[in-house]
């Protein structure tokens, strides 16, 4: 190009940053550029100078310009746009994330009532960092498609999160052929998700058949077993999955049964979904087998039915009975049930008594088990209505702010329950209005249609939240039966919102607060496991000052050594995933980073937290750093 702009733009800053943006004009024509250089900023930028100056360069003249600019409070992204017009033209467009300081606190509402009150306390909000997400969901596709959204939130990098967030794109479709519902929109876009996680998906499958987080071998013999029913629920809707792979994926699995009824498990799969008890491991791929359409599985559910009465543990009863009703075994199936509708809740809910597949605990087994549970009672030949419907509510009542159920997997199984009960009860819409109340007051209203098919979007609530306690109210008004719902306030905190239940510790720390730009700076970090006890699939998300950014070549080398299984770099994060920690375990993670943007620069906070146990989390921060 004969004349050129470019510039070093942070693609994500915490408000409070102050920055030095260098942009640099190269002229690289034979004659003289004379011109206006103009800078668009969006709203969370206030600039020190103006942006508007003459310029002009001389022939093959590169220069370099410091706009110094500092981000506001707003939360949020923007556009900034930087233009020269004259004797040549060229323009710059960069999209930039401004997340707040502190650390991030949620509170997560949902209901499926006609008249609901809630009280909330926000305590110690950071300025401009509170936000209200409020969302109805007139039909079971906006459920599925806020439940793709949810998972989105979380990191994004190996072969169950991608699974979990192609699962929900699978029910979509399902749904509206079984329903004989017409949407276009929706459905190219269900099938443009479904065509892009397909083809990371295949991407997993080791070289020895079947499936591992990372695509390494050995493979798992029960995340192989999750991913053979996904992909049989998919061909029923994506045409392009390959017969051949299906096929020796569910050899794999045919080859390690062991003769008695359970399956050999990998010695190396100490992962969450290898690292689940044997008879809750043996259940697992028995219910995912026969969920694919295989039945000829005698010795192993035979094993599976003595091994659910011994345990009575609902989880492995739920399994047992959806793959009893999956091979016509209605008999053993409702001995199941029997059994389990004595252990229901008051609330609703059924919970394990140890531990998912996944190692998942406390909210992430309730919703697993009830969902299970729950789409066993669709199955059976005689189902308790109460009992399903009470499940139902809990699930409705379980949902997250953001329109997930906590963990990857706790959502899907949640999505596929609720997308069973919408086809089973086809219950009729009806038109409505939706009214929220902030302590007593009328602060917003919304009507909904009959039939309405996207989200119902309440939104500036926010700028009625304020610190301290305070009431609010959610009426339905004209009609008989309420939407299920979720409202999410989010802000950032000035204190830590750790969990005392996190089995996990971290912390991190730059070596310096002051450098120069071309410098590197080290920040260490160290992921500790506080108990005596194996831990499953663990995170940690190691937060880095804007100015400074991560070495590609260092993290795939640390990851070839081993300081972790895998990793993504996220906006300004490092997401560290471990397969498994050893008992009392200590993981010493070292950046270093190198220096590109003068400026003065906070880092987003650091956490740490077992990966479907994601409600507990351990959150640390780093001290400022000035880049001279």
């Amino acid at each position: 190009m004969l004349f050129s702009i470019d510039a070093k733009i942070p693609t994500e800053l915490v408000s409070g940053d102050i920055i030095n943006l260098p942009v640099f004009l190269k002229n690289n024509s034979d004659e003289k550029a004379d011109g206006v250089l103009s800078v668009s900023l969006p709203k969370m930028f206030h600039a020190k100078t103006d942006l508007g100056q003459k310029i002009s360069l001389a022939p093959k003249e590169t220069r370099k310009i410091i706009l110094p600019l500092t981000v506001s409070q707003t939360i949020g992204k923007g556009e900034m746009v930087i233009e020269f017009k004259g004797d040549f033209n060229d323009k710059l467009s960069r999209e930039i994330d401004v997340v707040a300081k502190g650390f991030p606190a949620n509170i997560s509402l949902s209901a499926q009532e006609v008249n609901k009150t809630f009280f909330i306390n926000p305590t110690n909000i950071v300025p401009g960092s509170i936000k209200v997400l409020f969302n109805a969901y007139p039909s079971i596709m906006t459920e599925l498609m806020k439940g793709i959204e949810a998972i989105l939130q979380e990191p994004y990098g190996c072969f169950e999160q991608t699974s979990s967030s192609n699962y929900p794109n699978i029910m979509v479709l399902d749904y509206m052929r079984k329903m004989k519902i017409e949407n276009p929109e929706v459905e190219a876009k269900a099938m443009r998700l479904l065509d892009e996680g397909y083809k990371k998906l295949i991407s997993f499958e080791t070289k020895e058949n079947g499936y591992e987080w990372f695509g390494a071998a050995p493979a798992h013999e029960a995340l192989t077993a999750y991913g053979l029913m996904e992909f049989e629920d998919m061909k029923a809707v994506y045409p392009k999955v390959d017969q051949a792979m299906i096929n020796r994926t569910l050899k794999m699995l045919l080859d390690k049964r062991d003769g008695k009824g359970g399956f050999i498990r990998n010695p190396k799969a100490l992962d969450s979904f290898g690292g689940a008890d044997e008879d809750i491991t043996n259940a697992y791929i028995v219910y995912a087998m026969t969920e694919s359409g295989y039945k000829d599985l005698k010795k192993e559910l035979d094993a599976l039915y003595e091994s659910a009465k011994k345990s009575k543990d609902p989880y492995v009863m739920a399994l047992a009975a959806n793959a009893f009703f999956n091979v016509a075994d209605n008999k053993r199936g409702e001995e199941m049930l029997n059994s389990l509708y004595k252990e229901q809740s008051d609330f609703g809910y059924w919970s394990g008594k140890r531990h998912s597949i996944t190692r998942s605990t406390d909210n992430a087994l309730k919703i697993e088990t009830t969902s299970l549970v729950s789409m066993a009672i669709i199955k059976s030949t005689n189902p308790n209505q109460q009992a399903l419907q009470n499940a139902m509510k809990y699930l409705v009542g379980a949902r997250n702010g953001l329109g997930g159920f906590g963990s990857s997997q706790s959502t899907v199984l949640a999505l596929k329950a609720l997308t069973k009960y919408a086809e089973f009860s086809k219950k009729t819409d009806e038109a409505g209005t939706i009214e929220v109340y902030h302590n007593d007051k009328l602060v917003s209203s919304k009507d909904y249609a009959k039939g309405e098919k996207g989200n119902v979007i309440i939104e500036g609530l926010e700028k009625h939240i304020a610190e301290g306690k305070q009431k609010l109210d959610v009426r339905f008004k004209g009609c008989k039966n309420a939407l299920p719902y979720s409202i999410n306030v989010s802000y950032n905190t000035v204190l830590p919102q750790s969990s005392k239940e996190c089995v996990l510790d971290l912390s991190a720390k730059l070596s310096v607060s002051t450098t120069k730009v071309g410098e590197t700076v080290r920040l260490s970090a160290t992921l500790k496991n506080k108990t005596n006890s194996g831990q499953p699939m663990s995170i940690a998300i190691i937060g880095f000052p804007a100015g400074l950014s991560a070495q590609p070549w260092q993290l795939k080398e640390m990851r070839d050594k081993n300081v972790f299984d895998f990793y993504e770099v996220i906006g300004n994060n490092i997401v560290c995933y471990y397969r498994s920690l050893a008992p009392n375990a200590t993981k010493e993670i070292n950046f270093d980073l190198k220096a590109e943007v003068s400026g003065v620069y906070e880092a987003p906070a650091s956490s740490a937290y077992l990966y479907y146990t994601n409600e507990q989390k351990v959150w640390k921060s780093l001290e400022r750093i000035t880049i001279d």
